[in-house]
């Protein structure tokens, strides 16, 4: 299949961050962003990429599809939300989840469309700041597992317990960083 490298744009680079931060909590890791590499190089969409990778059972097995809707919702907002937002923002978040889905929208367009509006919104948004936040830092942390440290992400458990180490090390890197100022 013909690749074209000049597809991989920053901006590309940090939907598939945010994308496994969404559906995975965790940072894909060499193994799997040499498989977003390749996909989004191949001329594939975010979507239509999410979409694919939320038929693979590093995501099903989360998720599994015979799932109600209902608790597919209440299990995804939960898992990217935590405690980043009021009950209430997320007691509505579960309804339009669930709700998008009974409409005809697939699981991985759910999961495309939320990682999406967390991307835009702003830092005084009353109920999805925090979370918002919360995911630009998963993002910064998954970029320094993956190209820094070059981890692998094979095992999505592993991604994710290394993602929490990995948090550790980048804020104390951050923290000497502007301790001497660097």
């Amino acid at each position: 299949m013909a690749t074209n490298s000049a597809l991989w744009t920053s901006t590309k680079q940090t939907e598939m961050y945010r994308f496994f931060a969404v559906a995975f909590n965790a940072a894909p890791g060499t193994t799997y962003m040499d498989q977003l590499y390749e996909a989004v190089t191949s001329g594939m969409s975010t979507e239509a990429i999410v979409e694919v990778f939320t038929t693979k059972s590093q995501f099903t097995d989360v998720y599994p599809r015979f799932m109600s809707n209902k608790d597919f919702a209440t299990k995804l907002i939960n898992n990217v939300v935590g405690t980043s937002a009021s009950d209430a923002a997320k007691a509505k978040a579960v309804a339009d989840v669930e709700a998008a889905i009974n409409s005809g929208y697939s699981r991985g367009k759910v999961i495309f469309q939320i990682f999406t509006n967390l991307a835009s919104k702003t830092a005084d948004d009353a109920d999805w700041a925090g979370t918002a936040k919360q995911m630009a830092n998963q993002v910064e942390v998954s970029k320094y597992y993956t190209e820094t440290l070059l981890q692998g992400g094979e095992n999505m458990g592993d991604a994710e317990e290394s993602d929490r180490r990995s948090d550790e090390r980048y804020r104390c890197q951050l923290r000497n960083c502007a301790a001497s100022r660097c």
